[in-house]
């Protein structure tokens, strides 16, 4: 109109006129009806409404402080049904976008609802004796799902001799850090077929976990997951990746060394000369128990009712024991063989500490089945 903006048109024959005083409300509205005449446009005097210090239009309410939802028209937005589906959730939240400007913090108070749009991304893993195996999938609407990227790995003569549930753990974050720029930043699920992964994951501490276990799941901070058990027969793809690995390493070198730097770490700082630890590794090697739970360490565990009768002490906490540069290991205490057990006993007694603080200090450093008893009767 070749003027500052002192009138808005809206739908088709609506005008708005403001001004922040009565008269320059006054001037506006004349200097527009001074247009439309020239104009030669007529207006409706039984449609027209002056001097108002609100009105109500388009759903909103206008007045001195701003815009704002008539109340009488979102009652309809408070009592919407609450949406059972994707599609629904879509509705609704077509309909609060044309109400976004008038909420403070819109995109926040939204995103729990936005987030629930997205695909569920998922990881699943897989490992074997000489490999590892991962997918990274989502799941369609129609319920199937699809494969964004596949992957495998050969293991290296020294993660071929891990405890299986470690390769089972390793396989977990080389699988996410193999697809970290799908996943850093959102939440996704993780997939697997062991079992005792998933309180090691989820809500086991680090210091009842083996010093490889502890390095593995502390690479998992950087993501955020949840991880269920999935019996392996559903793991097609995961589990035929594995059995045909790829020679291709991914941060192998930097995982391993990072892993056996960690190890050592804990090993050295264990409350034992290098003298007395080279004396429970040589002890290891002649004790009856201590060789087989290594076999079942390193080969795997049987069922319960077939584990050797030396070895059922152990069972309940067997996948907390490992063999840890040549020490076996439950968690981070050294599992002592029966040779050294008084000896050990003795210097647990040494200063007179008490019960109490002679079980925490065992609790810090040693272990075998019923070391707490016999504190307590010696």
């Amino acid at each position: 109109m070749g003027c500052s903006p002192i009138a808005t048109p809206w739908i088709r024959h609506c005008i708005l006129i403001w001004g922040t005083t009565q008269e320059e409300h006054d001037q506006r509205l004349t200097e527009v009806c001074k247009r439309l005449k020239n104009s030669g446009m007529i207006l409706n005097a039984k449609k027209c409404i002056f001097s108002q210090t609100f009105i109500k239009f388009l759903c909103h309410i206008i007045d001195g402080q701003g815009i704002h939802p008539d109340p009488d028209k979102i009652a309809a937005i408070e009592n919407y049904q609450l949406p059972m589906n994707k599609k629904e959730l879509k509705q609704l939240l077509g309909m609060a976008n044309y109400l976004a400007r008038l909420v403070s913090n819109y995109s926040d108070i939204l995103f729990p609802l936005t987030s629930m749009l997205r695909k569920e991304t998922i990881v699943t893993t897989d490992a074997s004796s000489y490999g590892l195996g991962a997918t990274i999938c989502q799941n369609q609407a129609d319920g199937r799902r699809s494969v964004i990227a596949y992957a495998s790995w050969t293991l290296t003569p020294t993660e071929s001799r891990y405890a299986q549930i470690e390769k089972e753990a390793l396989a977990i974050v080389w699988g996410c850090e193999k697809f970290k720029d799908y996943l850093t930043g959102m939440h996704f699920k993780i997939e697997t077929d062991h079992k005792p992964l998933i309180p090691i994951f989820s809500k086991k501490n680090l210091d009842d976990l083996s010093p490889r276990l502890q390095r593995i799941k502390l690479r998992m901070l950087k993501f955020s997951y949840t991880i269920v058990h999935i019996p392996g027969k559903k793991l097609f793809a995961a589990d035929a990746l594995l059995r045909n690995p790829q020679k291709v390493p991914y941060r192998r070198e930097e995982l391993e060394a990072e892993i056996d730097a960690f190890i050592q770490m804990i090993t050295s700082s264990l409350p034992a000369s290098s003298r007395r630890l080279d004396e429970l590794r040589a002890a290891r090697l002649k004790d009856e128990t201590c060789q087989q739970l290594t076999d079942y360490v390193l080969k795997g565990w049987p069922s319960e009712n077939e584990v050797d009768t030396l070895c059922a002490p152990y069972w309940q906490n067997r996948y907390e024991i490992s063999v840890q540069d040549g020490l076996l290991m439950r968690g981070c205490r050294i599992i002592i063989p029966k040779s050294h057990q008084a000896e050990v006993l003795n210097q647990i007694h040494e200063g007179h500490l008490g019960i109490t603080k002679c079980r925490a200090r065992a609790r810090c450093s040693v272990y075998w089945p019923g070391i707490s008893k016999v504190i307590e009767e010696k």
